[in-house]
């Protein structure tokens, strides 16, 4: 008995998989723009203490997130009908993130999941001419190897942390010896004293009874 079988591409695991990406990349745009903060708001407060993020101004992160803007503003050759995320339904945000913009582009672009994945997993030699998410793979690599930026600041960070401990060490080692030594002071000056008054009490005691006798 003959069988009919249909193939279709599975759009469902397509659709997941974009808004998937859209919400892991607007996550970690977010991430990156609290840790890098100014805090404009209360740097002019008279009296008021600054809550900028503690990456504020780091060039390595910056540079880093300026570098997912630019995958995802660069205009894309791999795909014969799509060359933006745009042309699919994604839209950048004001805040840098991501979002669906567009149902109907998103559903148009699922109908020729060929074209859809060129645009996100063609391997090619430039940046025009390689799909999206293989540019953001190859960027996230370069950044987080021995030789990346984010591992050199990182690996940066870590030696400072390690140093300023050890200062933190050192200096601690110096005040305990410090409070030993003036304990011991004090200690001894302490016990000097009480000496002292008890020399004074004998002395007053038998100058008064010289008097006394003479």
């Amino acid at each position: 008995t003959p069988v009919d079988v249909n193939v279709s591409s599975d759009t469902a695991s397509m659709q997941k998989a974009i808004t998937d990406f859209v919400s892991a990349y607007s996550a970690l745009q977010s991430y990156i723009s609290l840790q890098t903060k100014y805090d404009s708001s209360t740097a002019v407060a008279a009296g008021t203490a600054r809550q900028d993020g503690p990456l504020t101004g780091d060039p390595s992160v910056i540079g880093f997130q300026n570098q997912l803007r630019g995958v995802v503003n660069t205009t894309s050759t791999t795909s014969a009908m799509f060359s933006r995320l745009s042309d699919i339904g994604i839209a950048v945000q004001k805040d840098g993130t991501l979002a669906v913009s567009s149902d109907s582009k998103l559903t148009a672009a699922l109908a020729n999941p060929l074209e859809l994945q060129k645009l996100f997993a063609t391997q090619g030699t430039t940046n025009e001419n390689t799909g999206i998410a293989v540019r953001f793979a190859t960027m996230a690599d370069n950044a987080t190897s021995v030789d990346g930026a984010l591992f050199s600041r990182s690996d940066g960070l870590k030696g400072e942390l390690s140093r300023n401990q050890k200062q933190q060490d050192d200096m601690q080692v110096h005040l305990d010896a410090t409070q030993t030594r003036l304990t011991a002071q004090y200690q001894a000056l302490d016990t000097t004293m009480a000496k002292m008054s008890a020399l004074s009490s004998y002395v007053t005691q038998q100058v008064a009874l010289m008097q006394k006798s003479g």
